[in-house]
């Protein structure tokens, strides 16, 4: 059949017009497709931004609200100042004179405020208290570091409470400074966050090369939050000082009571270093729902290395080293003393009086419990425990031996 070419070229053009009528509608079709990719993109792009300026709007104002109701919303700097005259030095020295709640805040804000490099260096820096402070109605917020002298003078800080969920917790956070001759009656340290490390002290969270003397905390409490979910974070706590890691401690005592950790002192959570001499551990200490692959609890401190040493310390606190309190565990083995719970340094002329419960009824990994530590690979010299002492292990209940001269 014979096709006239008009016609062909006709059915050719007709059917070019309809395929780039199709590749117009493609086209159009995509334009589309990416316009709302875009729009979609843009609109979640901002709604994140816009849910990242809200969520930190918020936590700026809960964070106002705390700065609030603490006293450092109302410190103030305005001292008296006093001079003295160092004889060993030969040199006069400037105290800042605090009488009031906001006086003392304004001490501890500002000591992390003043450039270390200045004639009144933050290092040259001391405090004296000249009335006791009353701390009720706020919380208290916690310097970062203070590295300048605070001299209670004999006076009293009183109901000072300490709340949240800092990794490093206590009066200060970091002490390389020196705090002395001041008595702390009814502290509250209270550790909120479940799943981390800490380091949680009444005076310090860490003791860096720092001066604790003549300390007296009379009653309170420090806790840690409940049982933890991860048995990989460790909960550091001291009646004093949660980690101590170079400095001294001396002629201080501690009557809080302590609850839940992995290790606990009385005096100081764990010991790397430095001295701990003349003090005393009134408080009692249960390690509750504490949790932790290995627990090390004491009288006077949880664990320590062969860098800390320990002279001349007592402890007459109730100690209950138990792994945990009948609940589902994952401890491997834990060791409580009533002087240290876990030491492989010297421990010297100690005297334990306070009863040291260790192990538990469902436990099945390895306990350690004794009158002076529960475990070391060190010497034990001229020390002495008159407290009884009861290991407890799955299925049975026995009750251990009383020491009464330990050397």
């Amino acid at each position: 059949m014979h096709i006239p070419k008009c016609l062909t070229l006709k059915i050719l053009l007709l059917y070019n017009n309809k395929k780039g009528g199709d590749r117009n509608i493609i086209a159009e079709k995509n334009k589309k497709i990416i316009y709302w990719a875009v729009y979609f993109l843009v609109f979640a792009i901002t709604v994140y931004f816009a849910y990242i300026v809200i969520k930190n709007s918020i936590a700026q104002k809960e964070e106002f609200e705390l700065y609030k109701n603490s006293w450092q919303y109302v410190a103030d700097t305005n001292f008296n100042k006093s001079v003295t005259f160092d004889p060993q030095t030969k040199e006069e020295v400037v105290s800042y004179e605090i009488s009031s709640p906001e006086q003392l805040a304004g001490a501890f804000l500002e000591s992390n405020s003043v450039s270390a490099d200045s004639i009144d260096s933050i290092t040259k820096r001391k405090y004296r208290l000249t009335e006791n402070i009353n701390l009720s109605g706020k919380t208290w917020q916690m310097s970062s570091n203070f590295s300048g002298t605070f001299e209670g003078n004999s006076f009293h800080i009183q109901n000072l409470k300490i709340s949240g969920s800092s990794t490093d917790m206590g009066f200060v956070k970091v002490l390389s400074g020196t705090i002395k001759d001041v008595f702390f009656d009814n502290i509250s340290v209270s550790m909120t966050t479940r799943n981390s490390n800490c380091n949680v002290g009444g005076i310090a969270g860490i003791l860096r090369g720092g001066t604790i003397s003549n300390v007296y905390i009379t009653s309170g409490s420090i806790e840690c939050a409940s049982q933890i979910n991860n048995t990989n974070y460790g909960r550091v706590i001291g009646g004093l000082v949660g980690s101590m890691e170079s400095g001294s401690i001396v002629k201080s005592i501690n009557s809080t009571s302590i609850v839940r950790g992995s290790h606990i002192g009385g005096i100081v959570g764990a010991a790397n270093g430095g001295m701990i001499k003349n003090c005393i551990n009134n408080g009692s200490i249960e390690s509750i729902s504490s949790n932790a692959p290995y627990l090390r609890v004491g009288g006077i401190v949880g664990e320590m290395s062969n860098r800390a040493r320990i002279e001349l310390c007592q402890n007459t606190g109730y100690i209950n080293g138990m792994a945990n309190s009948g609940n589902a565990i994952t401890c491997q083995n834990s060791s409580t003393g009533g002087i240290v719970g876990y030491a492989n340094s010297k421990i010297t002329k100690c005297l334990n009086a306070g009863n040291v419960y260790g192990g538990e009824s469902n436990y099945t990994g390895s306990a350690h419990v004794g009158g002076i530590v529960g475990f070391t690979t060190s010497n034990v010299e001229d020390c002495c425990n008159t407290g009884n002492i009861y290991a407890y292990a799955k299925s049975t209940t026995t009750q251990a031996f009383k020491e009464t001269n330990t050397t």
